[in-house]
């Protein structure tokens, strides 16, 4: 994509995340209406998409390296509060991540999300001590998360991303791995 297309695209995702943000129901929101709210022609819609499926499926892939830069799961750096990042940029865009939670094109977006989340556990896990295998294990971490995550989104008075971050690390931490007794192996802040 070109810097032109990169703008008019970023503008239609905006567009969308307005539409949701003022009650429409992502299945509902139209072509026309996208179009008009991002103000960008028809023409330029086509020009980067082939129908509304299409864009919806380039914004999950969009929401998906959000996610992943967030907490940097991608690049396997450490970060000083993975969690903490998550919850933002997750709150940053949750009108957005709301309109997928209740639509087809959730599934997808946690498929993939899923795959990279649980190889970055797998790779953090090698070597542990623990009778549970590192799959089973990595991927009963990435399912609880995930789960939080949805519920999180879809509550009227959600608490905010740093409480979702201190819940999330001890659940994980002082729950989960501290009860295998392998809490040293992931480096989750105090």
């Amino acid at each position: 994509m070109d810097r032109r297309q990169i703008k008019s695209t970023n503008y239609l995702m905006g567009a969308l995340a307005n539409l949701v943000k003022g009650g429409k129901d992502i299945s509902d929101v139209s072509i026309s209406q996208l179009v008009k709210k991002a103000k960008v022609s028809r023409s330029t819609f086509y020009r980067n998409f082939d129908n509304k499926e299409d864009f919806l499926s380039w914004v999950s892939v969009q929401l998906e390296e959000g996610i992943l830069n967030a907490s940097r799961v991608n690049f396997g750096d450490e970060v000083e509060n993975p969690f903490q990042n998550y919850f933002n940029y997750l709150n940053q865009n949750r009108y957005l991540y709301t309109a997928f939670v209740n639509t087809i094109s959730w599934p997808t977006l946690v498929d993939r999300m899923y795959l990279v989340a649980t190889n970055s556990y797998e790779r953090l896990l090698k070597g542990n001590k623990s009778n549970i295998p590192v799959k089973d294990l990595a991927t009963y971490i990435v399912g609880a998360h995930v789960h939080v995550t949805r519920v999180w989104l879809l509550e009227d008075n959600p608490r905010s991303p740093e409480q979702m971050a201190e819940l999330l690390t001890a659940l994980t931490r002082d729950g989960l791995l501290a009860g295998l007794g392998i809490d040293s192996v992931i480096n989750l802040p105090k």
